[in-house]
């Protein structure tokens, strides 16, 4: 393969588990994203389950002082009751759960039944706590879901109310009525932020003024030892901290250099000093400097970053964290510094990706690590997540990226999701992973769908395998584009021509037509194995003539786009859809007549592409290759429950999926028993609603149509073929004549093919 340079298309304990053979390395550099094994001392985990008691549901747990609070709910199926309560758990005890004893909350007791929000505490020990009522439902009295209401409370620490007050006056806007986050000050005034917004209530509870910041989403509000209130959020720039002015409820400070930041809680025991828990590391913010410096890396302590709620420095020097990962029960862990010299070094493997932050990666590293005593994997990132980005941050990192692949420092996995992974293969940088699957008794290559394998074979050598993927393809009207899938450029353009009153495709310009031709059809123009060309034939004038059927800037119009797709002012939609009920609602809105006639091609077939996610694959250079493919066997394994957001590459899980999908869904009565409609059939009810612009749509259990036409999609995908995009902007630059009407689309393909063969054949 020539090297040309293409772009390749998420109360029962459980067992102590004691301390790991793994730590979890300090480094006082912010922004150091390679692990630092070489430090003296490293912190070594120790993990406890925490689940509720009767297997009680856990909510809002929260770290104050030394113990962990959370609301707890549990069920009784014989008489229908729940019951919540405010439980903790000693840090120096956390294997006991305790109930704290907080006063029934009753409002004209028969009418309403109130559940416990959020809640939190202040320096005196005082208890705030949200209660939001709702109405009980009556048989056959009408329900009035309006009359629901929300109170704020305050009780001492002897759990005594002091105050109730009706605060729902202050949600005016539907969409901030949830409150997120609870502080006290040291008056006794009361916040709590809600998407993004911050309720004021005085120390009596009374509401007092909504504070808007307008930021897009509150990530955290807290106070520090000397009662001032901050807020962070995620802005432009990355992430964003600013402390409030709690008299006129605006912003009074903003700070620099905030690093990553999933959750900020000021540091125990000093003042001015914050601990910030970013999605690899936990670093300590010094409000005074505004610099950061890490702490350690959460990966080395097997723990994934984002799922780590709250953290505390305790007297002992240890470090406290709780983790919930939504999966029913929370975990405990207790970093211990220990001198290096004294915990057992495991193989260490290294996973190489340009950026960290892929939140499921992390769990799948988290658990091998846990589960394997020989293997520890540790990623290397090549975009620092501190830094400010600017033009080159990117090929800066690719450029880093591709030298260790040719070094001392060569990493052992390659995350090839962003990367150019077609260069890599043409520089040999890839082991074959056929050989490891032919011998593997979990992930073997009849596990996979061929086409997927197909798609990331190449010369006989199965180079990766994604997890899952997505699907891309044209639909139009079968009325209009017939039902057979698959046409060839010209075709679109007679289409064009039947139908000038129409918009080919919407928020598509003549550059992004001529990219779309190219990216998917290349090689129809590009011979990359001898670097030779053909821009002068009839097949790319029919690509210029194609694009300049666009206009030259997109415009947007009243009109919604589902409107126009119904009433034929637009004849074709370009879509990518992951998920079966996704292709429901665009034929829906094709009100049943659409049809996946693909990307038009030089040889007429249907232009079905596939784009895989979460693709790794081994370096054939790792000197660690055994224990790359245990940890790449481990993701590529069949799962209980796959946690999946596109098709899965899997047989067996898509399989599910498309089950799944065809499961019927039925209304039930109050008493559970399924609705019948007027002839005695159960009644259907949809499985979700999707809705576009002005338009909505009912979603059912898909149909085996529906589901077979899917799997013929799948069946015929292939990647693009792909295209350099240098040679897209010379080749725009070049028609930039025709499209202005100075010169003729003939004229232009020469001055194309002339400039291009020269450029190919320096790069091929």
């Amino acid at each position: 393969m020539k090297n040309l340079l293409k772009k390749g298309i998420a109360l029962t304990l459980a067992a102590v588990m004691g301390l790991s053979l793994v730590a979890c390395g300090e480094d006082n550099t912010a922004g150091n994203n390679t692990n630092d094994t070489n430090s003296d001392y490293v912190y070594v985990p120790e993990f406890t389950k925490i689940k509720g008691e009767d297997d009680s549901h856990m909510y809002s747990p929260f770290l104050h002082g030394d113990r962990l609070y959370y609301s707890s709910y549990s069920f009784d199926e014989t008489t229908g009751e729940h019951t919540q309560n405010v439980r903790y758990r000693e840090l120096s005890d956390i294997n006991t759960e305790k109930i704290l004893e907080i006063p029934t909350f009753e409002i004209e007791e028969g009418k309403y039944s109130a559940d416990m929000g959020n809640f939190t505490f202040d320096k005196e020990g005082n208890l705030y706590a949200i209660w939001n009522a709702y109405p009980i439902y009556v048989e056959g009295e009408e329900y009035d879901y309006n009359a629901n209401t929300v109170y704020l409370c305050k009780y001492d620490s002897s759990m005594q109310q002091l105050y109730t007050q009706n605060i729902k006056e202050a949600f005016t806007d539907e969409q901030n009525s949830y409150i997120q986050y609870l502080v006290a000050d040291k008056e006794g005034n009361v916040y709590g932020s809600s998407n993004n917004v911050i309720y004021m209530f005085d120390k009596e509870g009374a509401f007092k003024k909504v504070i808007d910041l307008n930021t897009d989403w509150i990530e955290k509000l807290f106070t520090i030892g000397d009662g001032r209130l901050f807020v962070s959020y995620y802005g432009m720039n990355g992430p964003e901290l600013i402390e409030l002015d709690t008299v006129s409820g605006t912003s009074k400070s903003s700070y620099k250099n905030v690093p990553d930041m999933y959750n900020c809680v000021p540091k125990e025991g000093s003042e001015g000093k914050l601990l910030i828990t970013g999605s690899s590391k936990l670093y300590e913010y010094d409000l005074a400097t505004q610099e950061s410096s890490v702490i350690l890396d959460w990966l080395q302590c097997n723990i994934d970053g984002s799922s780590v709620r709250d953290v505390v420095l305790l007297e002992d020097g240890k470090i406290g964290a709780y983790c919930d990962d939504y999966s029913g029960s929370l975990e405990w862990a207790l970093l211990t510094k220990t001198e290096a010299s004294k915990v057992a070094k495991k193989e260490i493997i290294t996973l190489a990706t340009l950026y960290e932050g892929n939140s499921d990666l992390q769990r799948a590293i988290v658990d091998f690590n846990k589960k394997n005593s020989q293997y520890q994997i540790q990623i290397k990132s090549y975009i620092d997540s501190t830094a400010e980005w600017t033009e080159t941050t990117y090929s800066d990192a690719q450029a880093r990226l591709n030298a260790d692949l040719v070094s001392k420092e060569c990493p052992d996995i390659i995350d090839l999701t962003s990367v150019n992974w077609e260069e890599l293969v043409s520089k040999g940088a890839l082991e074959d992973l056929a050989p490891y699957m032919e011998k593997s008794t979990v992930a073997k290559m009849e596990d996979f769908e061929p086409n997927v394998l197909a798609a990331y074979n190449v010369d006989g050598k199965q180079l990766t395998v994604p997890l899952s993927f997505m699907l891309s393809t044209v639909m139009g009207k079968k009325s209009i584009v017939g039902e057979k899938p698959g046409w060839k450029l010209q075709d679109v353009l007679d289409l064009v021509k039947e139908h000038p009153e129409a918009q080919l495709m919407r928020y598509v310009n003549k550059a992004a037509a001529l990219q779309l031709c190219l990216f998917y059809s290349s090689e129809s123009f590009i011979d990359y194995e001898n670097g030779t060309c053909n821009f002068d034939s009839p097949e790319f004038v029919n690509v210029l003539e194609f694009a300049n059927n666009f206009p030259e800037e997109i415009t947007d119009t009243e009109t919604s786009f589902p409107t126009m797709v119904q009433t034929g002012q637009i004849l074709l939609t370009d879509l990518s859809f992951s998920d079966v009920q996704q292709y429901q609602m665009y034929h829906l809105m094709y009100e049943g007549e659409g049809v996946c006639i693909g990307y038009p091609t030089a040889d007429g077939s249907a232009g079905v592409f596939l784009q895989g996610y979460d693709i790794y694959g081994i370096s054939a250079q790792s000197k660690h290759k055994d224990g790359a493919w245990k940890f790449m066997e481990t993701m590529l394994a069949e799962k209980e429950e796959d946690h999946i957001w596109n098709f899965p590459s899997r047989k067996s899980s898509l399989e599910k999926l498309f089950e799944e999908a065809m499961k019927k869904e039925y209304e039930y009565d109050f008493d559970g028993e399924i609705i019948k409609d007027e002839n005695g059939n159960p009644k259907e009810r949809p499985k979700t609603t999707w809705g576009y612009d002005d338009w909505e749509a009912e979603i059912y259990a898909a149909t085996q149509e529906e589901i077979d036409a899917i799997k013929d999609m799948i069946a015929m995908a292939k990647l693009p073929a792909g295209s350099d995009l240098t040679v897209i902007q010379m080749i725009y630059e070049d028609a930039e004549p025709y499209f202005k009407g100075q010169k003729s689309a003939e004229e232009v393909a020469k001055i194309i093919q002339s400039r291009l063969d020269i450029y190919i054949s320096e790069n091929q």
